[in-house]
């Protein structure tokens, strides 16, 4: 099996070696910041699920951002992890 798929770990959002879009967006935004753009990313591939092509994929897309979801509700960020608040010590 590949490394690449196009739900789990699509190569488009590759940037640097074991570092996807995701990542950096997550290191940029506060903890609500992050979930609401993970949820965003949920509804939008539920509400046009099948519309731009792959029915099956948009859902399993879907879900991998509710899992995301989850999994970032459950998380404990530090105050000072985002991105913009490196080099202000």
């Amino acid at each position: 099996m590949s490394k690449y798929d196009a739900v789990n770990n699509p190569k488009h959002y590759d940037l640097f070696p074991g570092e996807q879009s995701i990542d950096l967006i997550e290191k940029c935004l506060t903890p609500e910041e992050f979930r609401g753009f993970l949820k965003g990313n949920y509804l939008k591939y539920r509400l046009r699920a099948g519309n731009k092509g792959d029915l099956k994929q948009d859902i399993d897309k879907a879900d991998w951002y509710q899992s995301k979801l989850r999994a970032a509700h459950e998380k404990e960020w530090p105050t000072d992890s985002r991105i913009d608040n490196i080099g202000t010590k």
